[in-house]
């Protein structure tokens, strides 16, 4: 949900800086006017168009989302597993190291050597594994938040075809996007409703 937050944040900064330049073009000096939409293109009629804001909790689309659930549960358990295969297989060296320990006097220098080369190398091996898979993960897991991304990216742009927001913002646990929320503009269960109605989820694997 982090990489997913700070994704958005992106956009949002951008957003937020186009917003109040709009606010105090088209508000002046006084308080309370209506704030509307000025793009520099030829198209007068967006001219008069009222600017609506809304936003969505990203916390509420990480629990709520099926897909994005799904996608991430998966994930979670393909990355444990590997965990577990690398814990048992470093596991298995340590039982190695300790039975060479338990033979105590009986081993020769070369034994001991020989030993400690070998069980080098190992550790070694697992580190490296260790760190491919992290690699592996660390890109899956940007894949992921990236076809989230798109998928409600391309779901609000369909919704606001009728609803003509001009910006949807993001909130959450995770980011301080915005410092006030008047849930009259609080969109997420629309958009959550949609998004679970439209989306199919994956198949467990």
């Amino acid at each position: 949900m982090k990489n997913l937050s700070l994704v958005l944040n992106a956009v949002l900064l951008v957003a937020v800086g186009v917003l109040f330049y709009w606010h105090f073009k088209g508000t002046g000096s006084g308080a309370g006017q209506q704030v509307t939409f000025e793009p520099s293109s030829k198209d007068t009629s967006l001219l008069a168009r009222p600017l609506k804001v809304a936003y969505v909790d990203l916390d509420s689309i990480e629990e709520k989302f099926a897909y994005f659930k799904q996608k991430q549960n998966d994930f979670d358990r393909k990355r444990e597993a590997a965990d577990r295969d690398l814990n048992a297989a470093a596991n298995e060296w340590e039982r190695k190291r300790m039975q060479m320990a338990q033979k105590g006097a009986a081993l020769t220098q070369a034994d001991v050597e020989a030993f400690q080369k070998e069980y080098t190398a190992g550790m070694q091996d697992l580190q490296r594994q260790h760190d491919v898979k992290q690699q592996e993960f660390a890109a899956e897991q940007q894949k992921i938040m990236e076809d989230i991304q798109g998928k409600i990216k391309s779901f609000l742009d369909d919704y606001n075809k009728s609803k003509r927001y001009s910006f949807i913002f993001t909130t959450g646990k995770g980011a301080l996007n915005l410092f006030y929320e008047d849930t009259t503009y609080n969109i997420t269960d629309e958009v959550l409703a949609g998004l679970n109605a439209t989306i199919q989820v994956p198949k467990d694997k």
